[in-house]
């Protein structure tokens, strides 16, 4: 018998994640205007005119994910790349889920393989592991 491409399969639940106290996120409709007429708003998660300035540390315990963090911000504040202003961007919470991947489960005519034996069986058959190339 002989593999088809068809024959494989990858599968990665998308599983929420809740927090009691809220996410933390960038308010995307927030922008200031500092002293210097500078204008500040967030692109993304990002703040592109704003550096930050602060004490971090290198790295702390999360008993929340029972994790290692490292450099953790301790106290900081922005300030504009230009002019050195201060400027306090705005957040908001959020209290929805946010959605992670779950765990990747590889098959092989449906039957659960490791990716390494994915990986082999899909190279025999397309002569490439690329993740780009992998079938959806």
């Amino acid at each position: 018998m002989t593999l088809d491409i068809s024959d494989f399969s990858i599968h990665q639940p998308v599983e929420p994640l809740y927090s009691l106290g809220g996410w933390t996120l960038p308010d995307k409709d927030w922008s200031y205007i500092d002293k210097e007429g500078h204008t500040h708003k967030f692109h993304g998660e990002e703040l592109p005119s704003l550096e930050f300035v602060g004490e971090e540390r290198e790295e702390y315990w999360c008993d929340s994910c029972d994790d290692i963090h490292d450099r953790v911000t301790v106290d900081g504040w922005y300030i504009c790349k230009q002019c050195g202003d201060k400027v306090v961007p705005k957040y908001r919470k959020d209290y929805g889920p946010v959605m992670i991947n779950g765990r990747t489960e590889y098959r092989i005519y449906g039957l659960p393989v490791t990716e390494k034996q994915f990986e082999a069986q899909l190279q025999d058959v397309t002569g490439s592991v690329a993740r780009e190339e992998l079938p959806k």
